[in-house]
């Protein structure tokens, strides 16, 4: 936040003239806006969300200088807390009109479709109403890794472990949390985090670098977003929020603990103590209307240090198990998620020689970066090349996509009637079981040709490699627990 420098002459006279503003139109806008309607509405900035996330509740009166604050209604289910109130007045062509806004923070406790009555105001010994809400709270956790969706979305698509912040507990302007859907994972899974630097608003802070986790027993996915910036409140203070959507996988098994740190510099304003009697000291120049005064106060009297500080998440206890020994299929190579398979061909129709792409496509979700590879059924009579890669990422961590292997094939032998079928093996966590993906056979026609052309047709940069493997059974899907 910078902060505006005014002369002392130009402060004195924007002094003045508001003090000379508001006392002659206060008066005036009491009077007319009295006399007004006054109204009540309620709106909600987003009418649907998901467990783990918040949305604004905006509870307006229009037509009154002041007003009360509105009754709200208790609802099973949803918390609400206050973010404070914003008032508006206006004159135009010789009226005046007046709004008052309250603020609230609406956060569930589980997901659901919740009805919430009318909000309620005493008014002139009357009570008046706004209209009922609907909110949808959906909860993906319960429907498997599977469904993780945009990647916009903050971790509470997938369920909240770490309770929700108490800056009262805290004791500090400053403070760092991270989210895990689970506490019970294995080694190598990927498990979507979403790691929240709270900074008290009147803070101005420089990060110096991005959130890593301590100890060693688990790594983060190095992410170069600029984190998510939003703003909440917590008993009654305002905090700037930000987020840093990443994944964590576990390097070892065990009883581990969790602890994520970001190191920041804080510039701290240490303004000059003033004498009891000073006019900065009365609280009528709290009011946003003089909201220029700190800023002065502290560049002409005040001064700016500077505070290095190393936030730490506190501690959470994983349990991380080892992949299970019983079951594991040779061909398995560390994916863990929930994965599936599709395989198509460029072409039905080729002659002896002539190279042929196979692609298959995995999807899903889970760490892509251990899904590396397939296995093909032995033919002895293809040359095989590696397959060039594509990764396809469907949210912002790269937990939720798709990869595309583009595979070089040639045959060598006019009697061959189908392609190789790929197999793909994965540990599913939550079913607890490896797992085998089997393509179907695609047949294809083999003419002969003249030797001597299949080299000056492959794909510069392939690479011939040897596919013998282990025969696998002919199942869609296998399960090996």
């Amino acid at each position: 936040m910078k902060h505006h420098i005014l002369k002392p002459f130009q402060f004195i006279m924007s002094l003045l003239f508001r003090l000379y503003f508001y006392s002659l139109v206060v008066p005036i806008v009491i009077n007319n806006v009295a006399l007004a309607d006054i109204t009540l509405s309620a709106t909600l900035k987003d009418a649907q969300i998901e467990l783990g996330e918040s949305t604004q509740l905006s509870v307006t009166v229009n037509g009154a200088t002041d007003a009360s604050r509105p009754i709200l209604p208790s609802v099973e289910g949803l918390q609400f807390i206050s973010r404070g109130q914003n008032t508006q007045m206006q004159y135009i062509n010789g009226k005046f009109s007046s709004t008052i806004t309250f603020i609230y923070m609406l956060t569930p406790e589980k997901a659901g479709n919740y009805t919430i009555p009318p909000i309620q105001l005493e008014s002139g010994g009357k009570i008046i109403e706004s209209e009922a809400l609907r909110l949808e709270v959906k909860d993906l956790s319960n429907s498997g890794l599977g469904n993780s969706n945009s990647g916009s979305q903050a971790l509470g698509t997938l369920g909240q472990t770490t309770p929700f912040p108490d800056p009262e507990r805290e004791n500090s302007s400053a403070f760092l949390r991270i989210i895990i859907p689970k506490t019970t994972l294995y080694v190598g899974e990927s498990v979507p985090v979403e790691i929240r630097a709270y900074f008290a608003e009147a803070l101005r802070v420089s990060l110096n670098g991005t959130p890593t986790l301590t100890g060693g027993f688990f790594t983060l996915q190095d992410s170069k977003e600029e984190p998510r910036e939003t703003h909440e409140v917590f008993s009654a203070r305002s905090y700037t929020v930000l987020s840093w959507n990443s994944l964590l996988s576990a390097v070892k098994e065990g009883k581990l603990p969790l602890i994520a740190q970001l190191k920041a510099t804080m510039l701290l304003r240490e303004r000059p103590r003033l004498p009891n009697n000073s006019m900065f000291n009365n609280p009528f120049f709290d009011n946003d209307l003089f909201n220029f005064n700190e800023d002065i106060l502290d560049n002409f009297f005040g001064s700016v240090r500077e505070k290095s500080v190393n936030l730490k998440s506190p501690e959470q206890n994983l349990s991380v198990e080892a992949l299970p020994q019983d079951g594991r299929p040779e061909i398995f190579d560390g994916a863990v998620g929930d994965f599936s398979m599709k395989i198509y061909s460029n072409t039905r129709n080729v002659e002896v020689g002539d190279p042929l792409t196979l692609n298959v496509k995995i999807a899903g979700v889970g760490n892509f970066d251990r899904v590396v590879k397939y296995s093909l059924t032995k033919y002895e009579r293809w040359k095989i090349y590696s397959p060039a890669v594509k990764f396809k990422p469907l949210d912002n961590r790269g937990f939720h996509g798709e990869k595309v292997f583009e595979q070089v094939l040639i045959p060598q032998d006019p009697e061959i009637k189908e392609l190789p079928v790929p197999i793909f093996a994965f540990f599913d966590p939550n079913k607890k079981e490896y797992k085998l993906l089997q393509g179907d056979p695609i047949p294809i026609t083999v003419s002969e040709t003249t030797a001597s052309k299949q080299r000056s047709l492959v794909p510069q940069g392939a690479i011939e490699e040897n596919s013998a493997d282990t025969p696998i059974p002919k199942k869609h899907e296998t399960s090996l627990a």
